[in-house]
C-alpha cells in the first residue's frame, strides 16, 4: 500500500484547504485541549519538532513558551499561511517542507526534546508498516527520554450510529476483499476532497504502534463527545472516546 493516499496528495495540494483553515477551525475545542496539554506536558523549554505542522497553530504557541520550534509539513500552501502567521506574530522558529515519512533523513539522530503530531496526521498515512516506519523515525530524531505527543480518531466512536455502523461493516468487507486495513475509512467529502482517507484507530493498536516504534506509553488521554477534554466517566471509553492523545517517551 502506497503510504500516501491520492485523497492525500489532493489535500496537500489544495490553496483553499490551507486559506481556510484557520476559519474553518476557528473555536473547534479540540484545538484548545490539544494545546493545554501540550503546555502541561513539555513544561521545560527545549528542542520541538510540529509534525504536520500545517498553519502554525502550535509553532507559534510553543515558540512563544521558549521551544525552539521547527515546524515541518509538506505542503507549500500550508507553509505559506504559516510563515506569515510567524512573522506577525514575531517569534523564532523555522519552517522546514518535507515529507514526514522521511523524518530521520531530514534531522539528526537525538536532536529534538520533544515532537508533536497533532490533529490525526498521524491517520493520513496509509498502511501498517508505513505507520510503524514513520514513528521509529519520530523515536530516532528524539533523544533518549525525549518526549512524543500524538492524536489519533477513536474507531469505535458512533459506532452506535446508522452511519457508523454502515462505515463499520464498509470498512469489514474491504478489508475482506483486500483492498484496506482494519480502521481505514474514507470519507466521502471533506472540504473540497473526495474520498477523503483517514486511518482510525483503537486504543490497543494506537499503544501497539507506539511500542512497536520502541516508545513507553505515559499517558493515554480518552476524549469526550465535544473533544474539549478528557471523559469523566472512565466507562466503556473504547467506545465513547472521540479519539486519543497520547504521551509516549523513547526508551
Amino acid at each position: 500500500m502506497d503510504p500516501k493516499h491520492p485523497s492525500t496528495l489532493a489535500y496537500l495540494a489544495s490553496s483553499d484547504v490551507a486559506e481556510e483553515y484557520d476559519d474553518y477551525f476557528d473555536g473547534a475545542p479540540l484545538f484548545a485541549y490539544d494545546t493545554k496539554l501540550i503546555r502541561g506536558w513539555f513544561e521545560v523549554p527545549g528542542r520541538l519538532l510540529d509534525v504536520g505542522c500545517g498553519t502554525a497553530r502550535h509553532v507559534i504557541e510553543l515558540a512563544r513558551r521558549g521551544h525552539q520550534v521547527i515546524g515541518l509539513d509538506l505542503s507549500e500552501h500550508m507553509l505559506g499561511v504559516a510563515r506569515e502567521k510567524v512573522q506577525e506574530a514575531g517569534v523564532g522558529a523555522f519552517l522546514v517542507r518535507g515529507d514526514m515519512l522521511r523524518t530521520e533523513r531530514l534531522f539528526r539522530a537525538g536532536s529534538f526534546d520533544y515532537a508533536i503530531c497533532m490533529f490525526s496526521t498521524l491517520g493520513l498515512v496509509a498502511g501498517h508498516a508505513h505507520r510503524v516506519g514513520f514513528l521509529e523515525g519520530l523515536a530516532r530524531v528524539l533523544r533518549p527520554g525525549g518526549r512524543l505527543a500524538v492524536h489519533v480518531h477513536n474507531r469505535w466512536h458512533g459506532v452506535t450510529t446508522l452511519h457508523g455502523i454502515h462505515s463499520t461493516l464498509s470498512n469489514l468487507w474491504e478489508t475482506h476483499r483486500g483492498r484496506a486495513e482494519w480502521g481505514d475509512k474514507i470519507l466521502w467529502y471533506y472540504r473540497g476532497i473526495r474520498n477523503m482517507y483517514v486511518h482510525v484507530f483503537s486504543r490497543q493498536e494506537l499503544e501497539g504502534l507506539l511500542r512497536q516504534a520502541g516508545l513507553r506509553v505515559l499517558e493515554m488521554v480518552p476524549l469526550n463527545g465535544r473533544r474539549s477534554g478528557p471523559l469523566r466517566l472512565r466507562i466503556a471509553t473504547g467506545v465513547r472516546a472521540n479519539g486519543y492523545i497520547a504521551l509516549a517517551e523513547r526508551a
